[in-house]
């Protein structure tokens, strides 16, 4: 059988390991898989997959992250070689190279090693792109720009780009790199349902009992809003519970605490405000009882989420494959869904400011904006959409500072009220929403199913060799890149909370 090499520089649950163990998965009967990555930064979400008999794993520990304070000129170069001896030792030119998230300023020096091997031994290659260092990533953008002067995006006939979203791959088309160099290749989403008889024998009240002994404050007669998710910053969980203290008539239900030391601070502002007994609802329900999610799920009267940045609409095909309807802020996203409806998902909630509150929040983000390490010129495209967002008197509160945001969810309900009329859009909507049954939403899916899965991939595959391009690099495609990124949206002050 032909071979499939994988390269991330861990594979902790969730996230690309993910990604990585359904494409094992869908392509273990045709094809051999070895796993490159580093075992000291994890790989326990790929056990599973290691006792299948043709997949192993190479502990690659040059591979893991590396980190701006600790990484100079010497220490750099030294890595490179180590990891050049590495993938030349196991150079193997009937294989397919499948790396991850390559570009993403995690380790500058397996970014350049792997791009210069891949382009002179022109091995069959797949870069899948998940995340871009220039989308709230400026730490990264910084740390790979300052070893890597060249572009990240080879063009050869070798090499094939993959997306998970229609959003990135209309942004490398337009950033000029090749459509037959190109494929869009969502998630695949392996969704089981089980019938679990325990479960069935309890009642809605039986649960909500049980979540005012762990001490959360619930309303036994509200309805409940599930939000599944980490608490991390992009999440933007604080829009969440005020739009859930404005609708008046429903608990609001956080699954998970954060993951990262980077996301404590965060956590600890999440925590506070839903100590408060104005917050109906329960934070970080699975830290305490964890086998209570799927009884969460099956009583819950709407999928919920004001996230500010997604790769994928998990929580899209998740509600609706447990027969229940979703609400989201609209994001880029919606794009992979083309038959979505407009009772799916809100703009934004708006918070009307005093003109001094507005300048002292657009203070902070001039001083954001120069620590970028970009252009005067691009600085000037992200001060202008910085203006246009503060000229009027309402505004997103996902641009609003996180104290900024906890105060008012904290305020007495009668100075926020008129909030209601502003966004009335998207109370009509949770109102619709949580006192319908499972509706049609317009989301089919079949279309992220394995077999689907499995169908894109092997066009992928059958592509190499069809393209006519030599080898080619321009540094265009990085620049449009970047600019595509120029928009408050991407800086928001939530990201470096």
């Amino acid at each position: 059988m032909r071979k499939i090499f994988v390269f991330h520089y861990h594979y902790l649950k969730g996230g690309v390991t993910t990604v990585v163990k359904n494409i094992v998965k869908t392509l273990r009967d045709d094809y051999n898989f070895t796993i490159f990555g580093s075992k000291k930064m994890g790989i326990e979400g790929i056990e599973d997959i290691l006792s299948f008999e043709n997949v192993d794993f190479v502990n690659f520990e040059e591979l893991g992250y590396i980190y701006p304070d600790s990484t100079d000129q010497k220490d750099f170069e030294c890595l490179k070689e180590s990891i050049s001896k590495k993938l030349n030792d196991f150079l193997d030119e009937d294989a397919i190279y499948w790396v991850h998230n390559y570009h993403l300023g995690k380790n500058p020096a397996f970014t350049q090693v792997f791009k210069d091997f891949v382009v002179n031994k022109n091995v069959p290659t797949i870069i899948q792109i998940h995340d871009f260092p220039e989308c709230a990533r400026w730490e990264n953008y910084f740390f790979v720009r300052k070893f890597i002067k060249s572009s990240l995006y080879p063009i050869k006939s070798n090499i094939i780009y993959a997306t998970i979203n229609l959003s990135d791959y209309n942004r490398l088309i337009k950033s000029g790199i090749p459509e037959e160099n190109l494929f869009y290749l969502p998630n695949a989403v392996e969704l089981k349902k089980e019938h679990n008889e325990e479960i069935e024998k309890f009642s809605k009240s039986q649960i909500i009992t049980k979540l005012k002994e762990l001490g959360f404050n619930i309303k036994e007669n509200n309805k409940n809003i599930l939000y599944p998710t980490r608490t991390i910053r992009r999440k933007n969980i604080l829009e969440a519970v005020l739009i859930n203290r404005l609708h008046g008539k429903s608990n609001l239900l956080i699954t998970l605490p954060a993951n990262s030391d980077k996301e404590r601070p965060y956590e600890k502002v999440v925590k506070e405000t839903f100590e408060s007994e104005k917050v109906n609802g329960a934070w970080a329900i699975s830290a305490k009882d964890p086998s209570l999610f799927p009884y969460i799920v099956k009583f819950s009267d709407l999928f919920f989420s004001s996230s500010v940045l997604e790769g994928f609409g998990m929580i899209y095909l998740e509600s609706k494959f447990n027969n229940k309807n979703f609400l989201t802020r609209k994001l880029d996203i919606i794009e992979d869904f083309k038959n979505i409806k407009d009772i799916s998902y809100y703009d934004g909630l708006y918070v009307n400011l005093s003109g001094i509150e507005k300048e002292k929040i657009k203070k902070e983000y001039q001083k954001h904006i120069d620590g970028i390490p970009i252009s005067n010129n691009y600085k000037d495209i992200l001060l202008q959409d910085l203006n246009s967002k503060f000229e009027n008197e309402s505004v997103d509160f996902s641009y609003l500072p996180v104290q900024m945001q906890k105060e008012f969810c904290l305020k007495d309900i009668t100075e926020i009220n008129y909030l209601k009329e502003i966004n009335k859009g998207i109370f009509d909507k949770i109102d619709l929403l949580t006192t319908s049954n499972h509706i049609d939403q317009g989301i089919n899916t079949e279309e992220f199913s394995l077999k689907s899965y499995k169908k894109r991939i092997s066009e992928i595959i059958e592509s190499f060799g069809n393209t006519k391009n030599t080898y080619t690099e321009s540094k265009k495609i990085d620049e449009e890149i970047l600019k595509s990124f120029l928009k408050l949206e991407n800086i928001r002050l939530i990201y470096s909370f």
